[in-house]
């Protein structure tokens, strides 16, 4: 039984808390479809989705993982069915896939109020923790982007909470789901040691009822094996061979260090180490005890689920996030963090909606679709930046670096092409394997590809994607 812990005599609903709630709003309707104007991941992982749903392939055509882990051979089928079941009824459309990801976040948020409420915070710490939570930029940058993790964080919050609540089986299902959308969802078992570890003088107290409980949970996770193996147990030998070699690195070092904008992250590591000294200088971990083993797990889990990737800093930061809500709280400086944040937070944002403001996504689709008109029937290739393919979801469309990446011979080549450049990206040399292949492709053959500029599309600001034909001729 967990013992509800200090009770805050103050209003619930303050004018603060609501202006909070306003302008939060006010930046999710803003910023739909407008945080990152193109970004690698977003159709990356929702061609996993459409690939599989509308064309039942597995592998990533997209981006040439034509074999091992690719598209959802290993992991990601949950994602794959979620998100093409909904867009599948509303649209395959970028919007309303950030529109789901918004959706997922916002219940796994719910979860976090619930599991905090269920560890004995008050409704006031957790409210605050839900409300900057949202806005934070981990949490609010993953609600505009269409990768895994959005809902691979609410399956994992959802076995915890179900944990929690004694739901042992489903809890243990959910983790096997968790773990199938992406091996990060691992983290909800190192959350459930922790809360254990937690309660462990409560165990001793009662051990039959958690043996039993235990015996469920094992019964759970087996369903959830099951689950797993029936839809990747064909594509295991390959994929896990081809999985090891590519995971590397650690989440917080790329969060707060390596990342090209990890600057911008420094201050709240400054916060978390000043919290953290108030924590236990203050002996809150007295009262709030759980917060030590769930960041003890957060740590753990960052070095055993070694990918080093940003995004998964929605998984590590609930504990570490609630030491700072509840510290500004306990001080009685709850307003002069809700309100700190906000002056941190959404001029971040508005820089960001200011210098991307006249991007007109469904304007630069429809562009590009006059400039190059297909018909059904029309399978040419089509080679180009990320944003386009949704304009071609049909089409036989490869993004930058196709040919390398699916181990393509030169030979194969097409006599006929298109692709699609943009400002950006070319720029960064993401042309290189299509320029090695064109030329090796023009040795083997001993003939040359005629180029013609078929139209510039405007992209945002300066930037243009300009669409080229690509026709084998004659030397």
């Amino acid at each position: 039984m967990i013992v509800t812990m200090d009770k805050l005599n103050r209003s619930y609903w303050t004018p603060l808390r609501l202006l909070f709630v306003v302008l939060g709003l006010a930046t999710y309707v803003l910023m739909h479809n407008h945080y990152r104007v193109e970004y690698i991941d977003d159709p990356w992982s929702l061609s996993y989705a459409y690939n599989l749903v509308e064309k039942g392939e597995v592998y990533d055509t997209l981006f040439g993982y034509l074999d091992g882990e690719g598209g959802t051979a290993l992991f990601s089928r949950t994602y794959a069915y979620v998100y093409g079941a909904f867009l599948h009824i509303f649209g395959w459309t970028r919007g309303n896939g950030y529109l789901l990801s918004t959706l997922l976040m916002g219940g796994a948020a719910t979860v976090w109020y619930f599991l905090w409420r269920e560890w004995g915070f008050p409704k006031e710490k957790a409210l605050d923790f839900v409300l900057i939570m949202l806005l934070f930029d981990p949490y609010f940058g993953n609600a505009h982007k269409m990768r895994v993790d959005n809902i691979g964080f609410l399956i994992a919050s959802l076995s915890l909470y179900l944990f929690l609540k004694r739901k042992y089986f489903f809890s243990g299902l959910l983790l096997l789901i968790a773990f199938e959308n992406h091996p990060m969802g691992a983290i909800a078992f190192f959350y459930i040691l922790a809360h254990l570890f937690h309660i462990r003088k409560e165990m001793a107290e009662n051990p039959p009822l958690y043996a039993k409980g235990a015996l469920i949970f094992i019964l759970g996770c087996t369903a959830g094996i099951g689950y797993y193996l029936a839809l990747h147990l064909p594509y295991l030998r390959e994929g896990l061979s081809e999985m090891g070699s590519r995971a590397s690195g650690h989440s917080f070092l790329n969060y707060f260090f390596l990342n090209r904008m990890a600057w911008r992250h420094l201050p709240e590591l400054g916060l978390i180490f000043l919290c953290l000294g108030l924590f236990f200088f203050k002996k809150e971990y007295r009262v709030y005890s759980v917060l030590i083993p769930l960041m003890i797990a957060s740590l753990v889990t960052s070095f055993l689920l070694h990918r080093g990737n940003m995004h998964y800093m929605i998984y590590f930061y609930p504990p570490f996030l609630m030491v700072i809500v509840s510290v500004f709280h306990d001080i009685r400086w709850e307003k002069l963090l809700l309100a700190g944040f906000l002056l941190f937070q959404l001029p971040q944002y508005g820089y960001l909606y200011y210098t991307q403001r006249d991007y007109d996504h469904r304007a630069f689709m429809n562009g590009l679709t006059e400039v190059l008109s297909l018909t059904e029937e029309d399978d040419t290739l089509i080679y180009g930046m990320f944003n386009g393919w949704y304009a071609f979801l049909e089409s036989n469309y490869h993004c930058y670096g196709y040919f390398g990446r699916a181990g393509l011979d030169s030979s194969a080549l097409p006599d006929h092409f298109y692709v699609i450049e943009d400002d950006i990206y070319f720029e960064e040399g993401y042309d290189r394997d299509l320029d090695q292949f064109v030329a090796d492709n023009e040795q083997l053959t001993g003939q040359v590809y005629s180029i013609t500029i078929l139209g510039e599309v405007p992209f945002y600001g300066s930037l243009k994607a300009v669409v080229k034909e690509y026709l084998r001729t004659t030397q």
